[in-house]
């Protein structure tokens, strides 16, 4: 039988999936749009927030866990 845990990891790893997705699908309709420019500005803060987010989580998982 499934674990807690096991459900937990699915359900993120599904997440991240359907992100993913709805992060192409709003590139391509902007590309097909022709709004190369808000095509680029939309991918760079994309791209720019998630690494943000990824130093924030780096961050407070050092100050959490390593003493």
């Amino acid at each position: 039988k499934p674990t807690v845990l096991y459900y937990v990891i699915l359900v993120g790893f599904l997440g991240g999936l359907t992100t993913f997705s709805a992060l192409g699908v709003e590139g391509f309709q902007l590309l097909r749009a022709n709004r190369f420019d808000l095509f680029a500005l939309t991918m760079l803060a994309h791209v720019a927030v998630g690494v943000l987010a990824v130093a924030a989580g780096w961050k407070l998982g050092q100050v959490t866990f390593v003493s």
